[in-house]
């Protein structure tokens, strides 16, 4: 058998080790924009389809790194859309800013019942 440095290590180190790793792009951080948007009752299935159809939006624009569309299950008509940049500015300024946005709005904003909520995090810990 043979036991590799990583398995090797305790569980805390490795565990730190793993969220170093995967925090890090250039030395910096991965941002995390996390957007709440409730959809009007009825609308759901299209504004899933929409959100596919935005894909290629976000994927033309600086800095990103994908997205995860999640559902509430207690709240049908509520999402969390979660989306990796390298930076704040690639979300604030350069894709909200862009053509990309617009397009991404055109897309999806007939089915938003109010305006999304959002918020940047990064990760501070990963296991």
């Amino acid at each position: 058998m043979r036991i590799t440095t990583e398995s090797a290590m305790t569980i805390p180190n490795r565990i730190a080790l793993k969220t170093r790793a995967s925090n890090k792009q250039g030395g910096k951080p991965m941002i995390t924009e996390i957007a709440q948007i409730d959809v009007k009752p009825g609308s759901e299935k299209d504004f899933e389809a929409a959100v596919a159809k935005a894909k290629a939006a976000f994927g033309r624009s600086k800095g990103f790194h994908g997205f995860e569309l999640h559902k509430s299950i207690e709240k049908p008509q509520r999402y969390r859309l979660m989306v990796k940049w390298a930076t704040l500015e690639n979300h604030t300024v350069d894709f909200r800013g862009s053509e990309n946005f617009t397009e991404w709005r055109g897309l999806v904003g007939q089915y938003f019942a109010a305006p999304p909520e959002v918020e940047h995090t990064e990760t501070v810990l990963t296991t």
